[in-house]
């Protein structure tokens, strides 16, 4: 298992420890054929074949694998306690069968990535005593992301049960299991919350004192994230009108600090500019000249117009040439114009009818999509929603160029905190998701994520993510939805 370090200081404080770097692995697993991509979730310092020398063991979910290493004259042995397991976390050393010698449960995330899909197991590796060889049991399924597990007699009836933690992402929990025997077990839930990562088990908490505690207790460690973002909406963002230094007030429109400007009267001066306030005797205007009329009994001007302007004088037509004595000529030859094409028009949307017309967008990854890397997140995210309540979606690509990895579910339909059925099904290029808030009589408004579909690039080339659905809003309103398609190339 190749380690790596960061580069050391020039210069060491000083200290009383020297500290050597040892690789631990045998040496084919530092060859070109495998590379150092190790992803190491946990390591641990056991005796694991009770030999009086520390032995490591290793979680790699970059191998899917549990990893003993033994310590040799010549470097370490590597034994693989288990293949094919789903990105394990954490392996606990527990004598779950009480013959004597070190088993191995280990908790399996399902995906190294955020889910809250029903992923993650917790799998019981029994040591048969032969040849280093262990059994595997199922003791726990079809549950979210299990990223810790514990022994303990929790019921104090003398055997083992396991505390288990799983770690889900925005819904998680933390589980007894009670040993019925013969490796069955009842599942207890203990408490509903996302984050549990460790349940270190303490036989007397608090025991500082005369009083004899005979009970195993639970400490729950979490890690907190933030699973949605703020709900803020146009109007949080608009200003708010408070009144004056006299005169207090909350709310309404601010009071004008100055008139508005007079509109002009029509008929003022031509460009914009103001009317003269009183004409003149003998004044020039584009209609007139201002004189006061001869023999009128009513004081006042009036507006003589201009004379109309002179005709222009056409000129004399030129004179005629006879046309000389030439051949006939010939015909020019036909010339064909170019026509640039115009640009083609973007296709029109996919429209689902309703109320309303939010748009789910297809967002791609920024940068180039190649084979071999990733994988790449593609958020589908809506804009523009009106008081809605589920939403279908349904998104095709060509399965030859990438595979789905993972759906997860958004925070959108979430606000408010209400409750969620985030349901997605996967099958041979084409993704089926619904998501609908539970006993809904307002809906959701504004913008946010919807869902979230991890790739992986499989084989260069070029595919269309296609998405369609519908929205409903509260009394099953149907509500008008609208999508462009997402064209990818796979380098």
């Amino acid at each position: 298992m190749p380690v790596e370090y960061a580069a050391a200081p020039a210069k060491w404080l000083p200290g009383g420890l020297n500290w050597h770097k040892t690789e631990i692995g045998p040496a084919a697993s530092r060859t070109p054929s495998a590379p150092r991509k190790a992803r190491i979730t946990n390591v641990q310092i056991v005796d694991f074949d009770d030999d009086g020398v520390n032995d490591v063991l290793v979680c790699d979910p970059q191998r899917n694998a549990v990893l003993w290493y033994q310590p040799a004259k010549m470097g370490w042995n590597e034994h693989v306690l288990a293949r094919d397991l789903q990105a394990p976390a954490h392996a606990t050393l527990v004598d779950l069968d009480a013959d004597g010698d070190s088993d191995v449960v280990v908790s399996e995330l399902g995906d190294i990535w955020p889910s809250d899909e029903l992923i993650g197991r917790l799998v019981y590796l029994e040591n048969t005593g032969a040849n280093k060889e262990f059994r595997r049991h199922l003791l726990l399924d079809a549950v979210r992301r299990v990223a810790d597990a514990q022994p303990g007699d929790f019921d104090g009836d003398g055997d083992l049960d396991l505390a288990v933690a799983v770690f889900g992402y925005a819904r998680g929990e933390v589980l007894w299991l009670e040993n019925r025997g013969d490796l069955k077990f009842r599942e207890h839930r203990l408490w509903s919350r996302a984050g549990a990562i460790h349940v270190p088990v303490l036989k007397q908490l608090f025991s500082g004192n005369d009083e004899t505690i005979a009970q195993t207790d639970i400490v729950m460690l979490l890690t907190p994230h933030i699973v949605r973002g703020s709900d803020i909406t146009e109007s949080d963002l608009k200003p708010i009108y408070i009144g004056s230094n006299t005169t207090f007030s909350l709310g309404g429109q601010p009071p004008l600090l100055a008139p508005p400007a007079e509109t002009p009267a029509p008929g003022g001066a031509p460009g914009g500019g103001p009317a003269t306030a009183t004409p003149q005797v003998g004044q020039q205007t584009p209609q007139g000249t201002i004189t006061v009329p001869a023999g009128s009994p009513v004081p006042g001007t009036v507006v003589v117009p201009n004379p109309p302007p002179p005709a222009p004088t056409a000129a004399p037509p030129p004179p005629v040439q006879p046309p000389p004595q030439t051949a006939a000529p010939t015909a020019a030859p036909l010339t064909t114009a170019q026509v640039t094409p115009s640009p083609a028009a973007p296709e029109p949307p996919i429209t689902s009818p309703g109320i309303g017309s939010a748009q789910v967008i297809v967002s791609p990854p920024a940068g180039p999509i190649r084979v071999g890397q990733g994988p790449y997140n593609i958020p589908l995210s809506i804009t523009g929603a009106q008081r809605l309540s589920m939403v279908t979606l349904t998104l095709t690509f060509d399965p030859r160029v990438l595979r789905v990895r993972s759906v997860q579910d958004g925070s959108f339909l979430r606000s408010g905190g209400a409750n969620v059925t985030f349901t997605q099904q996967v099958n041979n290029g084409r993704i089926d998701i619904t998501i609908s808030r539970a006993s809904d009589a307002t809906g959701v408004s504004g913008t946010g994520l919807l869902a979230a579909i991890l790739f992986d690039a499989i084989a260069p080339g070029t595919t269309t993510l296609t998405a369609s659905g519908t929205g409903t809003g509260p009394g099953n309103t149907p509500m008008g939805l609208q999508f462009r398609p997402v064209t990818l190339t796979v380098q």
